[in-house]
């Protein structure tokens, strides 16, 4: 009996000679801390890892955005071959168990904490390696709506600017699950992930069916009104469109240059005051072969960053 109290106070007396000796010295005016090295040696030589919830990187019992931030850092260590996780937390973060640390699984725990944030429903604080693409509730969080544009044929994710922004009379949107049955094309603003099976084909743009100058007009004031890059084709036909309701309607004058030079109609614009890109052309060809997709819209107003078109 007296020797296993001498064993437990040996025992004792070594591990506080090892704390002393791995305790760093005081300077003045500095604080008395362990050193990350220190540390790092205790951990490995005195203390064995508790595993971790999947998703709870920094086993604080919770997922959420710190977890998320922890593993975007242990990839971009990981580009310089730095470990900046021990082995639970690595276990932890490959939430999608593909033996890998990286941005998806980053993103599914984002997408778990977002639902676990917007529901009351009780669910496990956990995240279970199938949970976040299996789940139903938390795909329709996860799983971003598609929807498709008829009289575009472009595929739009919920998100994309051009599913919010204003739709015209002949304009609808409608939500899809696959493109089956449908000819479409990919928004390559938001790249929509989902299968095209068939393809959409431009048709081969028809003779506008009006004089070359008036042409020009056209291609000029879709410059002038619509020129930016990041306004889509069907946008800045919908110009040529609103400028040709005026020319068919008898309230307006009947040709194109008499519509664009009426007084106190477009600030800043007279014939050969720039010179359009080709995608201002084109947009004019877009319209004459497509005339069946616009409506009767005839004048708009712009934001800044796209045009509201509208009747009057």
């Amino acid at each position: 009996m007296k020797k296993k109290i001498i064993c437990v106070a040996l025992c004792v007396i070594a591990f506080i000679a090892l704390m002393l000796a791995t305790k760093p010295l005081t300077t003045a005016g500095s604080e008395n801390l362990i050193s990350e090295t220190t540390i790092t040696e205790i951990v490995e030589e005195t203390t064995v890892e508790k595993e971790l919830s999947l998703g709870d990187v920094n086993g604080d019992g919770y997922v959420n955005a710190i977890d998320a931030s922890y593993v975007l850092s242990a990839y971009a260590a990981s580009s310089t071959d730095k470990n900046i996780l021990t082995d639970a937390q690595k276990k932890a973060a490959d939430v999608n168990e593909d033996g890998s640390i990286d941005s998806v699984d980053a993103s599914a725990i984002l997408s778990y904490y977002c639902y676990i944030s917007t529901t009351t429903d009780e669910e496990p604080l956990c995240v279970k390696s199938h949970y976040i693409n299996a789940h139903p509730k938390v795909s329709a969080v996860t799983k971003e709506k598609i929807y498709f544009k008829p009289n575009t044929h472009y595929i739009h994710k919920a998100s994309c600017h051009w599913c919010n922004a204003d739709l015209g009379a002949n304009e609808q949107l409608i939500e899809i699950e696959t493109t089956e049955g449908i000819e479409c094309r990919k928004c390559t603003e938001c790249n929509p992930e989902i299968e095209i099976i068939t393809p959409y084909v431009e048709p081969t743009p028809v003779a506008a069916g009006i004089d070359d100058y008036s042409r020009q007009l056209l291609a000029e004031i879709t410059w002038h009104e619509a020129g930016s890059n990041w306004i889509s084709q069907y946008n800045k036909a919908k110009v040529v469109a609103g400028v040709m309701n005026r020319v068919n309607d008898p309230r307006f004058p009947n040709t194109v240059y008499s519509v664009l030079v009426a007084p106190n109609q477009f600030t800043g614009y007279w014939p050969g005051c720039c010179t359009p890109s080709q995608a201002c052309y084109d947009a004019v060809d877009y319209y004459f072969a497509h005339t069946n997709e616009f409506n009767s819209d005839n004048s708009w107003w712009g934001d800044g960053y796209q045009n509201h078109f509208y009747y009057q």
